[in-house]
């Protein structure tokens, strides 16, 4: 073979290359495109995020006074610890909520006024015509035992007239509290999401995480591959865990009757079960049963998303999150209002 020939099969193969190459990345841009308007864009993390220290009674808690962000909505700490301004003193005629659960309580990519309790507090005081708070007690991967502990642990300063168990299927799933305690009072505090303190390499871990994250496409690919897993693959223990309700809510009942506080519970559906049936659902079903069986005013939350479901056609969520956005979570608080009008509960205080 020429000189010649040699240079014209190099310059082929470069062009061939070169031809790949532009149709690979045209096909990761119109992919990432079609992720994107398929499936939303996914929400950017922006630092700080949030930093929980030791807690004896549950384990961690949020550290108070400081401000984190939830993707991109700033989240403000208070003096308790919780999400939300200031508890301070009770305003004349005014009606106080605390509202314990998880994530979904607490707000997981929401801003501060999207939250469950914060629609839950315009809608109540918009309908009695009073002022009404509601304390957001919802703490990032709580279980009931920690939200018990939340009660004991604050319950003399929030003074509630009413306490909400939002109550999520895996809120079975438990930590063991005291090592967790422990764990943290020798580190001291640290980024959730990291689970060390956020500097050095376990951020960089997590920035460049957070790099492939950006990407719909990647995001997409990623749940597909998730299909094959089993996602619940502690179903079948998860209703012999259940079982432990039965004790704890017979906690809550006794630590609200020496607040002098009313208790109800509140189950949130999974976004997977708004439509369809769920493997939770039969977890879900015995703790209503549990509940009831003490008397606990209980709902299964599900009917107004439903209807959202069926008016926008499509699941109210954080893109690529699972957790409930403004509109579910307002979908949320009007059913849970509506619950509670059913109570005859909003009188004039005690």
């Amino acid at each position: 073979m020429t000189d010649v020939q040699l240079a014209l099969t190099r310059t082929r193969r470069r062009r061939r290359v070169a031809a790949v190459c532009v149709g690979l990345v045209l096909g990761v841009f119109t992919g990432e495109i079609w992720a994107r308007m398929t499936h939303g864009a996914p929400l950017p993390e922006r630092l700080p995020i949030l930093r929980v220290q030791a807690n004896e009674l549950r384990g961690w808690e949020m550290v108070p006074g400081e401000t984190h962000y939830t993707y991109l909505n700033p989240v403000r700490v208070n003096a308790l610890g919780l999400r939300g301004a200031e508890v301070g003193e009770r305003a004349p005629g005014e009606y106080r909520v605390l509202a314990l659960g998880d994530s979904l309580v607490y707000g997981q990519g929401v801003a501060d006024d999207q939250t469950l309790p914060a629609h839950l507090r315009q809608i109540l005081t918009e309908r009695l015509g009073r002022p009404v708070s509601v304390v957001n007690g919802g703490l990032r991967a709580y279980a009931t035992h920690q939200e018990l502990g939340l009660l004991r642990d604050l319950g003399d300063e929030v003074a509630p007239d009413l306490v909400l168990l939002f109550w999520y299927w895996n809120d079975v799933d438990e930590r063991d509290v005291p090592a967790t305690a422990a764990r943290l009072a020798a580190s001291g505090p640290i980024a959730f999401d990291i689970g060390d303190p956020p500097s050095g390499l376990p951020l960089l871990k997590w920035r460049i995480k957070q790099l492939l994250r950006g990407s719909a496409l990647i995001m997409v690919v990623n749940d597909e591959l998730r299909r094959f897993e089993d996602p619940y693959p502690w179903m079948e223990t998860a209703l012999a865990e259940v079982e432990r309700l039965d004790g704890y809510l017979a906690q809550f009942q006794a630590e609200c009757e020496r607040l002098g506080a009313r208790f109800a519970m509140v189950t949130i559906p999974p976004a997977a079960a708004v439509l369809n049936a769920h493997p939770a659902d039969p977890v879900t079903a015995r703790a209503i049963a549990i509940a009831s069986a003490r008397g606990i005013p209980t709902i299964a939350l599900g009917d107004d998303l439903r209807e959202l479901v069926k008016t926008t056609g499509e699941l109210p969520l954080v893109p690529f999150d699972g957790h409930y956005d403004d509109a579910g979570n307002r979908a949320l608080a009007l059913e849970t209002a509506r619950f509670l009008a059913t109570q005859e509960w909003f009188g004039q205080p005690d």
